[in-house]
């Protein structure tokens, strides 16, 4: 077998999808967000494979959050978003009742 028939082989995966088309699906998604104006979503890695798109990182957020998963939508060859990133705020900064109840999953309300 050629070496080049070996290589391009070894870059399949079980799906039949290359390495090479998986990262370059990963990387148009990076670059989306790199070219946004919020600094916090050029850190997001994306990682893609079988038409799920997972993002990791850390946001400050919940709004960059899901801004970095509204950003993606139209990537070609993603179906869906998983959208793995974590919310932590800045270090010193001050939140709000609504806030930590909301990020603890429990319901805000409002204080009387």
């Amino acid at each position: 077998m050629s070496p080049s028939r070996q290589s391009d082989l070894a870059s399949n995966d079980n799906t039949g999808i290359t390495t090479t088309h998986r990262e370059s699906v990963a990387s148009a998604a990076e670059a989306r967000l790199r070219d946004s104006s919020y600094a916090t979503l050029r850190n997001i890695a994306c990682e893609w494979r079988e038409g799920v798109l997972t993002l990791r990182g850390c946001v400050s957020s919940y709004h960059l959050k899901q801004l970095a998963q509204a950003l993606l939508q139209g990537v070609q060859d993603v179906l869906c978003v998983d959208n793995q990133l974590e919310v932590v705020s800045p270090p010193g900064a001050r939140h709000t009742h609504r806030e930590v109840s909301h990020a603890a999953g429990q319901p805000s309300r409002r204080p009387r």
